[in-house]
Formats: C-alpha cells, structure tokens, sequence
C-alpha cells in the first residue's frame, strides 16, 4: 500500500477500527495515517477520513460527530439510544448558535455520568414512538420533541433561533403551545413559553433572530419583517422595515 495515502473504500468516510483491520491496516499503520493526517480519529475506534473533516463547516462538523457516534457503537432502532437535545437539533437542520460538540443521547433508564465516555451528554426520558423519527438512518427525537428539550435546557436566545427555525420548517406552533401548557412548573419551561410567544417563522437567520430579540429588548418598535420594496434598481425584499 501507498504510505502516503488514506484508504480507499469505495463510498465511506467514516470507519471503525475493525473495518481498517479488515481493510488490511493493524493499529501501528492506522496511528501512522492518523499522524500523516490522512485520518481523523473522531472518538474512540472510529476515524474518518481527513479530507472529509477538514473541509466541512463547525454544523456539519457536529453532524459528522454524531455520525461517529453512531458508526462507532452500531446505533440501531433496537438499541434503545435516540439522539436528542443539541444533537437532534443538528440532525434537523436547526440553527444551534451556541457550541456543543458534545453527542447528546436519551435512553429510557439513567446511567452513570461518563459511562458513555466524555463526549457524550446521556439523558434519561421515556420517548413514546411518537417522538422518535430516523434521519440518515439514526434514530432522534422528533422536530417538536427536539425544540422542547432544547428550549428546557438551554438560554432564551438560543431557545428563540430553534423556535424560530423549527417554526420556518413547518413546526406546528398550537402543537408547541399544549406541550408547553402541559409542563407548568417544569425547570426552563419559562424559556420555552417566552420563546415561543417571541417567535417569527419569518426569521430567515439566527442574525435576524437576535436583531428581532434586541430590538424587543431595547423597546423599540418592532418592524414587518421580509417587506419586498420597488426601486429604480428592480424589486427587493428587505429583512426589517417600518412603516413611513
């Protein structure tokens, strides 16, 4: 084999140590590709290939960790672990604006904190099938359980850019409204309530969103959003405007 290339599998990235070993690269040429940097170890006994992270924007970064996860531990229906939190929230497409490279995973019954090793968040829930969907084949909370975990979790700003964008993607904002007058009392449910009494499914962007939010903050009149104008220069749509 040529030392100074990765290997080629035909269609994947992303490998288990035991696929390199079949592939015929014991563990002293892996860890020599790894330093070449030809591979990327991701998590433990799982790579990918170089030229496939490196290229990648931070979001598809994050999905390809979750990737990892699931490539690496052979996530299945049956295995009882369903991405959730921050990680669902990337599977969907959602803008997360706050870093979290963690992989974050629900299962039915609690678990020591570590056990699933130091990248991962291990959350405990009962998932009815209802709030499970598969995306690229791994199994996740579904869009309105994903914004409600988010919102229970995490700051007011970043609850408002999930609502927002979960609203742009068809999120059913009644739905949303009965989950939330169902957890009175819940820790962070005031997060949830007051993003979505905030929330405009005409946001296009996080940027918009926390122009909107301080905007509010400051008191200001709120403007129309996404107003299509007529000038010499042909017809333009503008993200905020005020009536004259």
């Amino acid at each position: 084999m040529d030392g100074n290339k990765a290997p080629l599998l035909p269609g994947q990235d992303l490998w288990r140590t035991d696929e390199l070993h079949q592939a015929g690269y014991n563990d002293r040429r892996i860890a020599g590709l790894v330093r070449q940097g030809n591979l990327v170890r991701l998590r433990r006994g799982c790579y990918i290939r170089a030229t496939a992270w490196q290229t990648q924007k931070t979001g598809v970064r994050s999905r390809q960790l979750i990737a990892a996860h699931a490539h690496g531990t052979l996530t299945t229906s049956s295995g009882g672990l369903v991405y959730s939190h921050a990680s669902a929230a990337r599977l969907h497409g959602l803008f997360v604006w706050v870093e979290d490279h963690r992989v974050h995973l629900t299962q039915g019954t609690p678990v020591s904190a570590g056990s699933h090793g130091r990248d991962v968040v291990a959350h405990a829930a009962n998932l009815r099938p209802a709030d499970i969907v598969f995306i690229d084949g791994m199994p996740c909370t579904s869009l309105l359980r994903t914004v409600v975990d988010c919102c229970l979790t995490m700051g007011f700003r970043q609850s408002l850019i999930l609502v927002d964008h979960a609203l742009r993607k068809g999120l059913d904002a009644g739905r949303l409204g009965q989950v939330c007058a169902s957890m009175a009392g819940r820790n962070g449910v005031r997060t949830l309530r007051k993003a979505l009494e905030c929330a405009d499914a005409r946001s296009e962007s996080p940027g918009e969103t926390l122009s909107r939010e301080l905007l509010q903050r400051l008191c200001l009149e709120m403007p129309e959003l996404q107003v299509e104008v007529d000038s010499p220069e042909g017809r333009h749509r503008l993200d905020f405007a005020w009536a004259g």
